[in-house]
């Protein structure tokens, strides 16, 4: 073990929260340490039992996938999950957000997930940003509002979000950006998959998905004026 495992080490037994986090992670990943899974689901709970709030997620994902535990803990998640979201961890209320959303974990509640994306959003989480431009474009809980939508899609692709730079493309010029600001996102988006043959493929599969959601809804919107007449 280097001089540095050792100090984080010995400040970790001492109760020192962000080295036994620190840790954690290093015996989770078995990053310049050996891997010990047990050990660092360990850390973690002595680290979230403190207030850490990034080990207070980090313990809810492993509750909530259950590979590394023996079996899912749905209960211990969804607690781990609100107390890292109360203490102002974003990736945390996002996650709260989304299940909240979907409702398989909790009762669904869209002014929760509203809540909590808001809160995160707040703090610049690209993840929650992207997702209310999606509440405001498909009315989610929410008068739909493409105004809204793309302001939330352009602040997330501001921070990197992949897919809300697809749904800028997506809008073209209704989303305020000029031909060059678009082909300057589709750049990204193929720097970020990458520059080989698959990852090509990937986003052509990407356009094509956005181009038949368009279709069916083009035909949608049509077959309902067609019947309302």
């Amino acid at each position: 073990m280097s001089d540095k495992f050792a100090e984080i080490k010995r400040k970790a037994e001492l109760g020192d929260v962000d080295a036994q986090l620190e840790l954690a992670d290093c015996l989770f990943d078995g990053d310049g340490i050996e891997k010990n899974e047990d050990k660092a689901i360990e850390l973690y709970k002595a680290a979230a039992e403190k207030g850490n709030s990034v080990a207070q997620f980090e313990l809810a994902g492993i509750y909530e996938e259950g590979e590394h535990i023996n079996g899912r803990d749905l209960e211990q998640a969804l607690f781990w999950y609100r107390e890292s979201a109360k203490a102002g961890y974003a990736p945390a209320q996002y996650a709260l957000g989304t299940l909240y959303e979907d409702g398989g974990m909790v009762e669904k509640d869209l002014s929760q997930a509203l809540h909590w994306f808001n809160l995160a959003s707040g703090q610049g989480d690209a993840d929650a940003l992207k997702k209310l431009g999606d509440v405001f474009a498909q009315g989610l809980g929410v008068e739909a509002d493409e105004i809204k939508a793309i302001d939330y899609y352009r602040k997330a692709a501001a921070n990197e979000n992949i897919y809300a730079k697809a749904k800028l493309i997506q809008y073209g010029r209704k989303s305020g950006l000029s031909r060059y600001q678009l082909d300057k996102l589709k750049e990204d988006i193929l720097i970020e998959l990458g520059e080989g043959g698959k990852s090509r493929q990937i986003l052509k599969g990407v356009y094509i998905a956005i181009s038949l959601l368009v279709l069916v809804a083009m035909v949608a919107g049509y077959l309902l004026y067609s019947w309302s007449q």
